[in-house]
């Protein structure tokens, strides 16, 4: 722990030199010049592009047989059925999902 003289004396200076280097930190040279950034007209990636369609309200179905496992496809379906922390989190969605629309 600091002695009292010392802890006064940072009390006193340290904002007074702080100040100045916060101040200095925030500041722009005036010699600054806004680099170009040429924007070319036509995107090499561009040829095949199309606007998004998503489609989140579509029913994704067995989502979990994409990993083709066995085992997954097993318990999924016991899980869906047993947990009852899942079906509130199922119905919470759906209630959700009725107030946006």
């Amino acid at each position: 722990m600091l002695s009292r003289p010392i802890r006064s004396l940072l009390r006193k200076f340290l904002p007074a030199l702080g100040l100045p280097a916060l101040l200095a930190a925030c500041s722009v040279g005036p010699d600054y010049v806004k680099p170009a950034a040429p924007v070319p007209p036509k995107f090499k990636e561009s040829r095949d592009w199309r606007p998004a369609r998503p489609r989140d309200g579509a029913d994704r179905g067995a989502w979990w047989s994409v990993y083709r496992d066995a085992e997954l496809n097993r318990l999924l379906p016991l899980v869906q059925i047993d947990n009852q922390n899942v079906a509130a989190a199922v119905a919470a969605h759906d209630q959700a999902d009725a107030l946006i629309r």
